[in-house]
């Protein structure tokens, strides 16, 4: 509800039913950042099992995340492999600026290099080296317990507040310490609010 509150002229969309999808929703409106309105889309894909959604699920999450500026998740890791599953087939754009949230159990020791291959591939290893200077990712290194959604809409909130820039610290700050959440990719990031 405070996605299409926080947002002017907001429209929701519900996506077609589609084979290891149960549900997607897209919400679409408008926001004033900078002086400047820009386009929002918030797309939610509700999946039982993301490593065995299938192939309808990864071609629609690969075009979703390729064009996203911000991704997150919340779900079971599955031992790693709902994590492993989201990082390869996870889209990307060459030289487009991702944030990704990957809230579930010890997400970051499932985390493998895919997500980070990808960005040196598109991007080139001479710009590129550690797959981080257009990617940054807050992971968890313990077991992480849903928190109905408290982290991910502080998230929201500092995305659409880009007026009042947040820094990680801050957006630490949001999530339960118990989770022992930590940011990696941000030491080679170029922008300074």
């Amino acid at each position: 509800a405070e996605t299409e509150r926080s947002l002017t002229g907001a429209t929701r969309t519900e996506g077609p039913e589609t084979r290891g999808i149960l549900k997607e929703s897209t919400v679409s409106g408008k926001v004033t950042v900078g002086g400047r309105e820009r386009k929002v889309n918030v797309t939610g894909v509700l999946v039982q099992e993301v490593s065995s959604a299938g192939s309808a699920f990864n071609e629609r999450y690969a075009a979703l995340t390729a064009k996203a500026d911000v991704v997150i998740y919340e779900g079971h890791s599955g031992l790693g492999k709902n994590i492993n599953a989201l990082a390869s087939n996870m889209g990307a754009t060459a030289g487009k600026y991702q944030l990704v949230y990957l809230y579930g159990c010890q997400t970051l020791g499932y985390l493998g290099p895919a997500m980070h291959d990808k960005r040196i591939a598109l991007n080139g290893a001479d710009r590129d080296p550690e797959g981080t200077k257009f990617l940054d990712v807050i992971a968890t290194g313990l077991p992480a317990y849903g928190d109905n959604g408290r982290s991910t809409l502080a998230l929201y909130r500092a995305m659409l507040g880009a007026d009042s820039p947040k820094t990680f610290n801050d957006l630490l700050g949001t999530i339960s310490s118990l989770h022992l959440a930590v940011v990696f990719g941000e030491h080679d990031n170029t922008f300074a609010p």
